[in-house]
């Protein structure tokens, strides 16, 4: 019987097969242009799970046998596997309480937030999409704090330069011993020096992604602390851009735990939401931009403006009559009034 030997090495997936049939030869030229030499086929995590149906139909229509190692099974179980119709059981308040203390977290969340927490921290993957105000970042801190690991925990913030301070204050108010943020900012050579140091948080603009060397920093860091690492993207409509999205799709697959968060999750269209799933889920293949909505359903919070008890306040409108300059009376009756008094048609 045909077989394929699936392994990982340095992040990519490794597939080998000792006499491969016709059919398998055929398959791998048409799906990843390679050819197989005596030498096993080195594909990206990312296309690999892009092309994971293929492999079944595959697997199912010619009897291939799949063999794999342990090491690439322990890789492919990271991967965040979305719910679909599988009910999510929050956490208790208690476990809440209890991960929080072990974490040293020592804000008190409000009764919306705990509601958030309870859900989001019952994933490996989720959304807050609450409104400004409502605590997102807290949240966001809670369900890093839950996750924790006790050995090289790290945490990376992928945010807007102008939310880097607002991180800064919240992390020592949520944090008993957690007094910092590191900011990646400088040259690719300062980047990576400053991740050397071991820092157990650390936050980084959108922007500086787009740069290949910087990019090629935080890649190796997340690949490094792949088991233990939380990322969250703040303002995560913000990676809705082809270039930027495309920037971190490949990556995806390696962050075990994340969340986003925004506030305005679809600014314009339903495919808005596709970059933002992705990040979550690469492991999934949607089609239909508009299935993004009922997708989002199951994985996302919000807290509401009435929740909030936040109103509206009363706009009242005082009108006072000014008399105009003589220059602007003049030209009001001369070019205004006296040809509506004559007929003529302004337009």
């Amino acid at each position: 019987m045909a077989s394929l030997d699936f392994s990982v090495r340095n992040g990519s997936i490794l597939i080998n097969s000792y006499q491969p049939s016709d059919e398998i030869i055929e398959f791998f030229k048409t799906n990843f242009f390679h050819t197989f030499d005596g030498t096993p086929i080195e594909i990206s995590l990312l296309n690999f799970l892009e092309k994971k149906n293929n492999f079944n139909q595959l697997a199912d229509d010619y009897d291939i046998e799949f063999s794999f190692s342990d090491d690439f099974l322990d890789f492919i179980s990271d991967i965040p596997e979305y719910p679909g119709n599988q009910q999510i059981i929050p956490l208790t308040r208690e476990e809440i309480d209890k991960k929080l203390t072990k974490a040293g977290f020592i804000r008190k969340p409000t009764e919306n937030q705990y509601r958030n927490i309870q859900k989001i921290c019952a994933m490996q993957s989720a959304a807050s999409f609450s409104v400004p105000g409502a605590g997102k970042t807290t949240e966001a801190l809670a369900f890093y704090a839950v996750n924790r690991k006790e050995h090289n925990p790290k945490l990376l913030v992928v945010c807007p330069i102008n939310a880097f301070i607002s991180w800064e204050e919240e992390i020592k108010k949520c944090f008993k011993s957690m007094h910092d943020i590191q900011r990646l900012r400088g040259s690719p050579e300062d980047i990576t020096e400053i991740i050397s140091r071991d820092h157990e948080a650390m936050i980084i603009n959108y922007d500086a992604l787009r740069n290949p060397k910087k990019y090629s920093s935080i890649k190796n860091f997340i690949l490094k602390y792949q088991s233990s690492l939380t990322v969250i993207f703040d303002e995560s409509h913000k990676i809705k851009g082809e270039k930027i999205s495309e920037i971190i799709k490949p990556i995806s697959p390696f962050i075990k735990y994340k969340m986003i968060l925004t506030g305005t999750p679809m600014p314009q269209a339903a495919s808005d939401l596709r970059s933002q799933f992705q990040f979550l889920y690469p492991a999934e293949t949607v089609y239909d931009d508009n299935d993004f909505i009922d997708l989002f359903e199951p994985i996302f919070v919000r807290t509401t403006k009435d929740e909030l008890g936040l109103k509206y306040p009363t706009i009242k409108f005082n009108y006072i009559p000014l008399k105009p300059s003589n220059a602007f009376h003049s030209f009001y009756q001369e070019h205004l009034i006296a040809k509506l008094d004559r007929g003529i048609d302004l337009e």
